[in-house]
C-alpha cells in the first residue's frame, strides 16, 4: 500500500481533486500528524478560506491519536 507521504509526489491537479472529494474533517485528521511539507503541499492547493477552516479544525483535534490519523490516511488513499 502507498504511504500517505507519497502524496507529495502527486501533481497539483490530483491533489486539488483529492481535496475536493474528501470531507474537510477527514483532511484535518489525516494532516494532523503529517509532515509539514505534506501539509504545505495540501495548503497551497486549496482556497484560503478552506485552508483557514482546515487549520482551525486541526488545532481543535486534541483527542485524535496517531493511530486514528493513520486510519483516516489509509481511507483517503483507498479512495484516491
Amino acid at each position: 500500500m502507498k504511504a500517505f507521504s507519497n502524496l507529495l509526489l502527486e501533481e497539483n491537479e490530483k491533489i486539488m481533486k483529492l481535496i475536493d472529494s474528501t470531507p474537510i474533517m477527514d483532511l484535518a485528521i489525516a494532516l494532523k500528524f503529517a509532515e509539514c511539507d505534506l501539509q504545505e503541499h495540501f495548503f497551497t492547493n486549496m482556497p484560503a478560506h478552506k485552508k483557514q477552516t482546515l487549520c482551525e479544525l486541526m488545532s481543535e483535534l486534541e483527542d485524535i491519536s496517531q493511530d486514528e490519523a493513520n486510519l483516516v490516511q489509509a481511507k483517503i488513499l483507498e479512495n484516491f
